[in-house]
């Protein structure tokens, strides 16, 4: 999912810096500029599978929103997006739409229509981000600013919230928790639910003022805030983002900043991968599970997913052994990896740099990683590629041993969009996601890619 990057601010938010947090991509490398270098890329093979993209919808902006900044799918085919910048002008968000969430379906004719299920108003949130679903139907999400105004949060310092579904129609909207200051946390976004209905998320600020990853829990109706760890800048990073919880509900996360503090990424550190561990106590215990340097290995992590065989892979959104001069915002060199996470047998973990990007035929900044249940891996790049605004590739692990990927479609602009993010499966082999611009108004949308032969 596409998801809003926090201010790192350690004052007060201004008007002009949640303007420019709304126009930023969460896990992205910021826009760099275009280039046309053809490169021959080491151990990996280039292909078309000539997909076909259909956009499904067109964002139109103003009323029914634009800058949308997540998208997931239920069992049922249906889309839900919350839209940063959408609804009714309010003065209550300083002359902005404050936002809203919209559900996609297809009608009678098997068109696309858009349905807004809650328009923001500032008290209630202001600038959705991260959404999920539970197994019921309900939506859980995050607003970056609204809900308790404070002096370090003059515009609130966000919210939790429900979406509930009515018997009779429409949807209840429910503040589940109103974050009340820097202290206690600041722009918070919802990433997880798991089986008991708890919520994960991170938010800036908290105790060190560094960042903090949250549960929210929920005990006869009442919902409580716990911070499961509280992050200290320097080595220990800032602002950790979590990924998934396995089935003894460890946590796992990535964190783009912080670890070992090399040059390589201009002295704040690289990054690194870890896991957070329930104890009897109740509190929760930090392992780093792997550092990264830069190169070769990779640099500000984006994306961690497990692959069902106790191996983790994941995509780093710089560093890596690419040179194309494009590639030097998040670390001196490098426009990303796909990398491989695997126990050494001695209760350590080995990390294996599977691609490296390099910006001209594969792509750079990649952000949005799934796993087919063939262990197939699809990634989606927001720069870079033959089309030059973006790709989802695919990769299968091949019988010489080596990852190859197939460029499933190029973006170039136009009415089939830009810089694609949320990449979604189907099962059928259908790949849907969303553009955050180009289609028909220039406002990006969601699309469908379909391989020759699958039902549409």
């Amino acid at each position: 999912m596409k998801m809003r990057c926090p201010l790192n601010a350690r004052h007060d938010t201004t008007v002009q810096n949640i303007k420019d947090h709304m126009n930023n991509n969460a896990f992205r490398l910021s826009s760099l500029a275009l280039a046309a270098l053809i490169a021959t890329l080491a151990f990996t093979t280039l292909a078309s599978a000539q997909y076909t993209e259909t956009m499904l919808l067109n964002f139109t902006g103003g009323s029914y929103g634009g800058d949308a900044n997540a998208l997931i799918r239920d069992p049922s085919g249906n889309f839900y997006s919350s839209f940063g910048d959408g609804g009714v002008i309010n003065k209550t968000c300083e002359g902005f739409a404050c936002g809203l969430i919209v559900k996609v379906s297809p009608n009678a004719s098997g068109a696309y229509v858009e349905t807004i299920l809650h328009t923001f108003a500032g008290p209630d949130g202001w600038d959705p981000s991260g959404l999920v679903q539970d197994s019921h139907g309900n939506l859980f999400g995050s607003t970056f600013a609204g809900g308790t105004v404070a002096s370090s949060c003059r515009y609130g310092c966000g919210v939790i919230f429900e979406l509930k579904p009515l018997s009779a129609g429409g949807w209840a909207y429910t503040i589940l928790y109103s974050f009340a200051d820097a202290a206690d946390g600041l722009h918070p976004v919802v990433t997880l639910i798991d089986s008991a209905g708890n919520l994960y998320g991170y938010a800036n600020g908290g105790p060190k003022n560094e960042g903090t990853i949250f549960q929210l829990s929920n005990s006869s109706g009442t919902w409580t805030k716990n911070i499961l760890y509280a992050f200290a800048g320097g080595t220990d990073g800032i602002l950790g983002f979590p990924m998934f919880l396995d089935a003894s509900g460890n946590l796992f996360g990535i964190i783009g900043q912080g670890g070992n503090l090399t040059s390589t990424c201009f002295g704040v550190g690289c990054g690194y991968l870890f896991e957070l561990s329930p104890t009897e106590s109740g509190d929760w215990t930090k392992t780093i599970l792997y550092t990264f340097n830069g190169s070769p290995d990779g640099a500000g992590p984006s994306s961690l997913v497990p692959d069902g065989a106790g191996n983790f892979f994941g995509l780093t959104g710089a560093g890596g052994t690419g040179t194309n001069s494009n590639c030097t915002q998040l670390a001196s060199t490098g426009c990303g990896t796909l990398f491989e996470l695997s126990p050494n047998g001695s209760g350590g973990w080995t990390e294996t740099v599977q691609h490296s990007f390099n910006y001209a035929l594969d792509g750079a900044g990649p952000g949005g990683l799934v796993i087919d249940s063939a262990g197939d891996l699809y990634v989606d790049v927001d720069e870079g590629t033959p089309g030059g605004l973006g790709a989802v590739l695919e990769f299968t692990f091949g019988s010489d041993d080596i990852w190859h990927y197939t460029t499933l479609h190029s973006f170039a602009g136009g009415n089939g969009g830009s810089r694609p993010y949320a990449t979604i499966l189907d099962g059928t082999g259908n790949v849907y996601g969303a553009v955050v611009l180009g289609g028909t108004k220039n406002q990006g949308g969601i699309f469908r890619l379909s391989p020759p032969g699958v039902a549409k």
